[in-house]
């Protein structure tokens, strides 16, 4: 009987000792489920830099009435951030090229549609993964 009340004593130090180890490893729910993100909409240039300011996403928009070279300011951005550039080109064929922090191909958007580029920061550089003409 001794031996069986220790077992049990036992197996419920155990017990209570796993449940603690367990809490400490529960993560609080996030505000954002995703990560923090913001939409933003950026005016057409020759240069247009994106600052996705310690975002998980950046979704940028931009209605294009010239050819654009994209730049982004990485100082605050851990990797695995995204950019979704959401391209819209006026009544004329337009190119997105990209500069500083930021690799992809050139993007010729033809003239009245629209395309989504997304890029994932590397630690270095914000990589292009995918593209979609939408229209």
């Amino acid at each position: 009987m001794r031996n069986l009340i220790s077992k049990l004593a036992f197996f419920g130090i155990a017990l209570m000792v796993s449940m603690v180890v367990l809490q400490s490893f529960t993560a609080p729910p996030d505000k954002y489920k995703y990560g923090n993100r913001s939409a933003v909409t950026l005016t057409s240039a020759d240069t247009v830099a994106v600052s996705p300011n310690n975002l998980t996403l950046t979704y940028a928009t931009v209605a294009m009435d010239a050819d654009i070279v994209f730049n982004v300011d990485v100082s605050n951005s851990p990797p695995g951030d995204r950019i979704i550039l959401d391209l819209t080109a006026d009544g004329t064929d337009r190119t997105a090229t990209f500069g500083t922090n930021i690799t992809g191909l050139a993007e010729t958007i033809s003239a009245n549609k629209n395309e989504l580029l997304e890029f994932i920061y590397n630690g270095t550089v914000f990589k292009e993964v995918a593209e979609m003409a939408v229209d």
